[in-house]
């Protein structure tokens, strides 16, 4: 049986046990907290790889495109000659 079939099943054990016995199984709360607090650990570096891999995988023009259009739409503001400036913040 898999890994993802276990925690499923487990879930839902869980939930049945609180719907029947309801305060009766509240000292499994904070095991469960941790177990989806450890989840949720987990989820932050997955999506980060995730975007970098992805991103590093594009062909040239879009990365240009996408940190062109960045800039373009930073706020404009005057440098010290009056000329407008994207990463002048004086």
């Amino acid at each position: 049986m898999s890994l993802s079939t276990k925690v499923l099943i487990g879930m839902g054990l869980g939930i049945l046990a609180g719907i029947f016995f309801g305060e009766e199984v509240a000292f499994l709360k904070m095991p469960g907290d941790a177990f989806i607090l450890l989840l949720q650990m987990t989820v932050l570096p997955y999506i980060m790889v995730s975007l970098i891999t992805g991103l590093g995988g594009l062909s040239l023009p879009l990365p240009h495109f996408m940190t062109t259009g960045f800039w373009a739409a930073m706020p404009r503001s005057k440098n010290r000659a009056g000329r407008s400036c994207a990463t002048c913040y004086i």
